[in-house]
Parts: C-alpha cells; sequence; structure tokens
C-alpha cells in the first residue's frame, strides 16, 4: 500500500486490508484474531474472495450523507417500498467489536470498517439474485471519514486534487447501482441529532467543528465511479424524499431489467 493511502488512513484493496491486519503490529490483538476469524468462515461460506464479477440480478442502492440527515429512516422507507432487504455497515456479523476497533489508532479503525465492507458484500450476494438491497453506509463513508479525520488531525496534509484516485471506488469491491446522498440543513441536523443519547467519536466532531463538516462535504462530491447523487432532505417529508428516491431506482437499467 502506497504512503498516500497510509497517510490518510485508505485502503485501496482487500489485500491492502489484510496485511495491516495480519501484520505484527496488529495480528496478536484478540479483537484483531476475532475480526480475521469471522472473514475467514464468511468468506469460506461464499467461495469467493470479492464482489467483482458478480452476477446481480438487482440493483445495490447505498444511502450516505452526515450524521441527522435523515438517511436511516429514508434508507428504511426506500427499502419496504421496493421491498428491499436493508443493510448497513458494519454489518451485524462484526458489529460487537466496533468499540474496540474505535479506540484503536486510525490505520486499525479504518482497516476494521474497511474490512466490514468486504463482509457486507459478500453477505448481500445472495440477496441480490432475489430483490434489490438498500445500504444504510458503505465504501464511501469508510474512506471519507478516514480521510477527513487524518485531515484535522495533521495540518501539514493537504486534501488531494479532485481527479486523485484516492477517491475511486476499489477495483475488487462489489459496487452499487446507485448511490444517494442525502443533505439537510445544518440547523435541521443538528435538531435532529439532539434527540440522541449516545454518539461516537466522528459524531461529536460532526458537532462542534465546522471544518470537519467542510471537508466531508467536500471528499464525498470528489467521489467517483459511481459518483453519488445528492438530494436535498431538508424541506420535504420522509415519504415524499422517498417517493423521489424511488423513481430515481426505477430508472435504473438493472432494475428496469429484473422486473
Amino acid at each position: 500500500m502506497s504512503s498516500k493511502y497510509q497517510l490518510f488512513a485508505q485502503y485501496p484493496s482487500l489485500v491492502s486490508v489484510l496485511s495491516i491486519l495480519k501484520s505484527a503490529q496488529y495480528s496478536s490483538l484478540p479483537e484483531v484474531e476475532e475480526l480475521l476469524n469471522i472473514y475467514s468462515r464468511i468468506n469460506e461460506t461464499n467461495d469467493q474472495d470479492s464482489g467483482v464479477g458478480d452476477d446481480r440480478k438487482y440493483p445495490l442502492i447505498v444511502f450516505e450523507g452526515l450524521d441527522g440527515c435523515g438517511k436511516s429512516h429514508t434508507s428504511q422507507t426506500v427499502a419496504k417500498k421496493l421491498k428491499a432487504s436493508l443493510k448497513s455497515t458494519p454489518p451485524s456479523s462484526i458489529m460487537s467489536l466496533r468499540e474496540k476497533f474505535d479506540a484503536h489508532d486510525s490505520l486499525l479503525r479504518r482497516a476494521y470498517y474497511s474490512l466490514g465492507n468486504y463482509i457486507a458484500a459478500q453477505d448481500i450476494k445472495q440477496d441480490l439474485q432475489k430483490q434489490p438491497v438498500v445500504m444504510d453506509r458503505f465504501w464511501h463513508s469508510t474512506s471519507a471519514y478516514g480521510m477527513a479525520n487524518e485531515l484535522v488531525k495533521n495540518s501539514d496534509l493537504k486534501l488531494p486534487d479532485e481527479d486523485d484516485d484516492i477517491y475511486s471506488w476499489p477495483k475488487d469491491l462489489m459496487k452499487p447501482d446507485l448511490v444517494i446522498y442525502l443533505t439537510v440543513s445544518e440547523a435541521i441536523r443538528l435538531q435532529r441529532l439532539s434527540r440522541r443519547k449516545n454518539f461516537t467519536l466522528e459524531e461529536n466532531e460532526l458537532k462542534k467543528n465546522a471544518k470537519f463538516r467542510e471537508l466531508l462535504t467536500t471528499i464525498y462530491r470528489n467521489m467517483n465511479n459511481p459518483e453519488l447523487v445528492f438530494v436535498d432532505n431538508s424541506e420535504k417529508s420522509v415519504h415524499e424524499s422517498s417517493n423521489d428516491i424511488v423513481e430515481l431506482i426505477h430508472n435504473l437499467p438493472m432494475f428496469k431489467h429484473s422486473l
């Protein structure tokens, strides 16, 4: 893995994730051993090592956005309207390890979330043969939050140019057919967050650090292949926003083909 990717705590491939987890620095940690064991069991069950070359019959729709944008509620509503399977990352099989990895340095922490994306891709392969899949967060979140965190911590780092390959989807990870990025005004976002009791480190950073929010939004906008479709979720009800998004999905070639 090149120094550029390490500087921004990014993993461009499954091999790069596993090399860090299996390194002498981290491999003896109990949580790393457990994570790798879970991955091995899932990988053996699926008898494949990535999402590339999948023969899905239905589309994969991913929802992204800052915490408090209404992403989870909207993704649930859209999944119900589409009669789709609803998933999220990190996947349930490794969620119990999240708190332990969140306490580690950024390189190991992002390795956990990155491997979670590959596990999630394995989990949904069979579902995509039978119905659409709606995913609450995927690779975009892992990459954007990792990059923004490093930029905030290290003032010597500069945001890569928008055409840099660091913004490109990993070639060995199952790619979504559509990525929806929900936006809301900051006032509405904070109002929604005020109802929550527990916050992750990144959610707390979002609340207090305007630079972090701006960096995240810029990074998301720079991401490509697939690009994100930005949908303003400020003025409309969840029902109205969901109907607009369902119409977008119905126009996907993959969706039309699956009917």
